[in-house]
């Protein structure tokens, strides 16, 4: 009896013991899964397989230089200027990064070739270090143009021509050029613009310079992901911010930069009206002065000078 004992005994080891061993391979598989899952679940694609947002802080301020675009992007201690505003309102620029203390720009960003855009950026481009000059395809034969490159060439900074598909870290977030296609031919400069999509701070920003509907009609139906933070088309143009790109980005926060009283009527009574369609709170320049959009864990703040 004593022999049955411990042979039953000694089955009943040994079954147990390789009971132990499959538990054991099982919690190493287990957990082994554990950060796999966690990152399918954090990490998963939004909006049909759009990339993910890193969430940390990005500031973007929107200069008030009048009737121009000045905008600039701050990333933990980095920062991308786009465009400077006329030659006229470069101290405006200037002033308000030597107030930030920003000593070196990681990129400058020329959109396009019109003066209210790359006038100030002669005088960026001999203030600060610069990291990368960055501008489309596209010349205008004016002063405001030859100073620019001219002051790029005495600072030593070589510009770099830019097209759709490339893309640009700043401090984690991600800048990506959406347009113009490469060896795309303008009917108008405003064609040329660079456009950026923007990630960071857990939401996206659709910067379009001065392009024109037609470019955004094709951004539309080539396929853009949600945007919430929308720095609207030449200056509030009725000849943008059409319901194609709206209807597709739907922003929540819509920046208008334009001049008080200019001359071109801008913001267009027709843009207004769409972003009130869709439901955009939107804040310009030309009533609220400089205008800071706040973005941290997919939350937005905006704060005005007036």
């Amino acid at each position: 009896m004593n022999y049955n004992y411990n042979k039953k005994t000694k089955k009943k080891s040994s079954m147990f013991g390789m009971s132990m061993t499959v538990r054991a391979i099982v919690l190493v598989i287990i957990i082994g899964m554990f950060p796999l899952a966690m990152w399918l679940y954090w990490d998963k694609p939004e909006n049909g397989g759009e990339e993910p947002i890193p969430s940390d802080r990005i500031v973007y301020h929107f200069i008030d230089v009048g009737q121009g675009d000045a905008i600039l992007i701050e990333r933990g201690g980095h920062y991308a200027l786009i465009d400077g505003g006329e030659y006229r309102a470069r101290s405006k620029v200037t002033d308000y990064l030597d107030e930030l203390g920003v000593q070196t720009l990681d990129y400058v960003i020329a959109t396009h070739p019109h003066s209210d855009h790359i006038g100030g950026l002669s005088t960026v481009l001999g203030h600060y270090q610069i990291g990368a000059f960055l501008m489309p395809d596209a010349r205008n034969d004016t002063t405001g143009f030859e100073k620019m490159l001219e002051a790029a060439e005495k600072n030593a900074v070589s510009a770099t021509l830019v097209k759709a598909g490339d893309t640009f870290d700043l401090a984690g977030a991600q800048l990506s050029v959406l347009s113009p296609q490469e060896g795309a031919q303008f009917g108008e400069l405003n064609e040329a613009s660079v456009v950026l999509l923007v990630s960071g701070g857990g939401v996206r920003a659709l910067l379009t310079g001065d392009a024109p509907a037609s470019v955004e009609k094709q951004l539309a139906a080539d396929g853009l992901p949600s945007c919430a933070l929308l720095k609207v088309g030449h200056h509030g143009s009725s000849d943008a911010t059409s319901s194609e790109l709206l209807s597709v980005i739907r922003p929540q926060v819509a920046v208008i930069s334009c001049g008080r009283g200019n001359d071109y009527g801008h913001p267009h009574s027709e843009t207004l009206a769409a972003l009130a369609d869709y439901g955009a709170q939107v804040v310009r320049t030309d009533e609220n002065g400089s205008i800071v959009v706040t973005v941290e864990g997919g939350e937005l703040s905006v704060k005005t000078e007036r």
